[in-house]
């Protein structure tokens, strides 16, 4: 199970940091604070990025890592799913959206981007800074291990402590939608789930209830699409 934690979260890591990287790159439209916040977030995932190269099965063992990188595995679900929206904006509409008094004007595509990653920029400075809180990162292998090992026995409960409504939340979510989709009904044929524009969080439970064994495992069946705007 730890293998399989931690394939992913550096799978993930490597995949948010490109899309990142390429965001910041294509979208010159994008404000200025916005883009220097893709650029902490791109800088931001090379670190965890590196960390997570150095960091073996047996690390992920100790409840204190395991903790963190599933923050950071969930973390990086956002920002792909955030990325996607920022790459995909609608421009071609842009320039009569303009011209509508803002009163009057709905929120665009590239304002809602800007207040999501803002948000986005916070958490990832968060899970970052946990990982300086708790030792994480250290200049000697040996001595992190132990650090670990010491937190693990002394302050699992405060790890505890430290997950937020988001995180909670997340679960009730991922549980109900995991309840829905294997229960027992003869007539059900074909279930699609999906995640609105703009939905923090929803891809990430979606994508977690594709890969449970619990729940494909009940179909014959599955397939993954990304939907682009404008379609």
């Amino acid at each position: 199970m730890a293998d399989l934690v931690l394939g992913v979260a550096k799978s993930l890591v490597e995949g948010t940091l490109t899309k990142a990287q390429s965001a910041i790159e294509e979208e010159a439209k994008l404000r200025r604070s916005t883009q220097q916040d893709l650029v902490f977030i791109a800088g931001e995932f090379q670190m965890m990025q590196s960390f997570l190269s150095v960091t073996t099965e047996e690390n992920v063992k100790n409840s204190v890592v395991s903790t963190w990188v599933t923050q950071v595995r969930d973390l990086a679900y956002d920002v792909e799913d955030c990325i996607e929206f920022v790459i995909h904006l609608d421009k071609k509409h842009d320039w009569w959206s303009r011209m509508i008094p803002s009163c009057l004007a709905p929120e665009r595509p590239l304002d809602e981007a800007v207040d999501i990653i803002e948000r986005l920029k916070a958490r990832v400075e968060d899970v970052s800074q946990r990982s300086l809180r708790y030792n994480l990162i250290s200049d000697s292998a040996p001595k992190r291990v132990a650090d670990m090992k010491q937190l693990d026995s002394a302050g699992t409960s405060s790890i505890e402590m430290l997950h937020d409504r988001h995180k909670i939340g997340r679960k009730q979510d991922l549980d109900v939608l995991t309840k829905l989709i294997t229960r027992k009904v003869r007539d059900l044929q074909v279930i699609s789930v999906w995640a609105a524009r703009g939905n923090l969080g929803a891809g990430s439970i979606i994508s977690q209830a594709y890969d449970d064994p619990k729940i494909w495992g009940n179909f014959t069946c599955r397939a993954w699409v990304n939907v682009i705007q404008p379609f």
